[in-house]
């Protein structure tokens, strides 16, 4: 031993130095599919025991237990994820993200099927009917199925449906014939033609065949009354020109509530001159009977759409939008267990699409349909 050597680390005969031999180094054989290090059976008992603790975990009350447990870190801002959910449709309501087309099973509405011969404008508004058919079969048959030759017919070709003498699409070309044979230039049934306007097929669908409101014109100055009977079925046309020379100053028509609407329509000043004084004449609209619907063309307006409204006294319930936009209608329905549904006979094939419930959904949606405007609201009288 050095002499120098530190006192602690000093050695002898009666206190030797032991120094422990080394172990043998341990070397893991790579397996050669995998590429993974083989575990030995300490780490496989141990491993096991950390995938299964949280078998015995018993969840607080309220919370989910997840299926699976996972130690993947979480990804980095800006990764892709092949995997992640679609973005959801920003005009379906919240209802159509707990229940998306599944609106009690057999609850399905049905839509007529589009074809080449550009049947989209008949597809939209049939489609409407058909589920105000269903709403309230007895009430239909009662009121609506004889207030006009167009409704009887739809009425017994529906039934046949029902039936399953016709489908839906064979229903609606016989139909559809109907209204060709009537005016074959508005009604054409070939797709080399220009299609069917829904202003056109509105009033001849809802034709009243005895006139059911009482028209006055009345001159501003003199008071002169001229009085006749407005015939057939009238198609209210909500344009801002009508809203800005109307009788009843009301602001602005940008987004007004269909309600609003209706004292503008009902009492229009005109172009007429009284032929004592030359003053213009106004035009008062007086329902004598109340057809079971009323349509309004909001296509140049875009009006809230109130889900009632009230003319004269009697109720109405809005039942149906069209939509028109590239060439194309389409239609949400809007049945009396407040339910909203959008149909498009190019691409549903004969279902239509749950959206939601009519009083969750904000005004605004009702305006916009999958990249469509509303063209024309449909009421029912309740």
């Amino acid at each position: 031993m050095p002499d120098n050597t530190h006192q602690a680390i000093q050695w002898s005969e009666e206190d030797p130095l032991v120094i422990e031999e080394p172990e043998e180094p341990v070397f893991k054989i790579i397996d050669k599919n995998t590429g993974k290090p083989q575990l030995t059976e300490q780490q496989k008992a141990a491993k096991h025991i950390q995938i299964n603790m949280t078998a015995g975990f018993v969840p607080a009350k309220g919370t989910k237990v997840l299926n699976i447990t996972s130690s993947e870190p979480g990804r980095r801002k800006g990764a892709k994820h092949h995997s992640a959910a679609k973005p959801v449709n920003r005009f379906v309501d919240a209802v159509s993200k707990q229940q998306d087309n599944q609106a009690g099973g057999e609850d399905h509405l049905q839509g007529f099927v589009w074809n080449e011969t550009l049947t989209c404008a008949y597809d939209s508004l049939w489609t409407i009917l058909l589920g105000a058919y269903k709403d309230d079969v007895v009430g239909w048959n009662e009121t609506v199925k004889d207030e006009n030759a167009s409704l009887a017919l739809f009425t017994q070709l529906i039934d046949q449906t029902k039936s399953e003498e016709k489908t839906l699409e064979q229903a609606r070309d016989q139909l559809r014939q109907y209204f060709h044979s009537i005016n074959p230039v508005y009604f054409p049934v070939l797709a080399t033609t220009s299609g069917t306007g829904i202003d056109n097929l509105c009033s001849e669908m809802f034709v009243q065949p005895q006139p059911i409101m009482t028209v006055n014109l009345t001159c501003i100055s003199c008071d002169l009354i001229y009085q006749y009977h407005d015939t057939g079925f009238r198609v209210w046309d909500c344009a801002p020109g009508f809203w800005r020379g109307n009788i009843h100053r009301q602001g602005s028509y940008k987004y007004a509530p269909l309600q609003s609407w209706i004292p503008v329509l009902l009492h229009e000043m005109t172009r007429q001159r009284c032929p004592d004084c030359n003053s213009h004449l106004q035009r008062h609209y007086h329902y004598d009977i109340f057809s079971s619907f009323l349509a309004f063309n909001v296509f140049l307006s875009l009006p809230k759409l109130d889900s009632e409204i009230d003319i004269q006294g009697k109720l109405y319930r809005l039942c149906g939008v069209v939509y028109h936009g590239d060439f194309h209608f389409t239609s949400r329905i809007m049945t009396a267990d407040s339910k909203v549904w959008h149909y498009d006979g190019m691409t549903r094939q004969g279902v239509c699409k749950y959206e939601g419930l009519l009083e969750n959904m904000e005004p605004s949606v009702l305006r916009k349909a999958y990249g469509k405007t509303m063209s024309m609201a449909l009421y029912i009288k309740k």
